[in-house]
């Protein structure tokens, strides 16, 4: 005999057995979206409060940078004199570290030559 027979054949479901489990799954289901809507929900309520607080730091940055920006300047020196002699100090020297620099790319510039040379008389007729 067959086992499926046997089973099917000595256990009876209780009534209505059918429709209560159906009913819990809807039930069951229903619950489900009803949580993950509302999580989905809050998601997007604390995503839009972030995305509304980065905007209002960053349009408070900018207006505090606008008005910083269009603060009219200090003069530092009283004397026009001693202004004129500190920005020729600062322009010197700016000159003499720029002189440094353009004496390397000297340097620079006939050590390539030398070697395009080399290359020119090993490689080229």
């Amino acid at each position: 005999m067959d086992t499926k027979t046997v089973f099917s054949e000595n256990i009876d479901p209780p009534a209505g057995l059918g429709q209560e489990l159906s009913d819990m799954i809807d039930s069951m289901d229903a619950a489900e979206k009803l949580l993950s809507g509302s999580r989905r929900s809050a998601g997007k309520s604390r995503k839009y409060y972030l995305s509304g607080a980065a905007a209002g730091i960053v349009l408070s940055a900018g207006l505090w940078v606008a008005a910083e920006m269009s603060a009219t300047p200090e003069d530092t020196f009283a004397d026009p004199v001693t202004a004129y002699a500190e920005t020729k100090k600062i322009l010197e020297s700016i000159s003499d570290r720029m002189k440094g620099g353009l004496a390397r790319v000297a340097d620079a510039e006939e050590a390539i030559d030398k070697n395009v040379g080399i290359i020119k008389t090993l490689y080229l007729p």
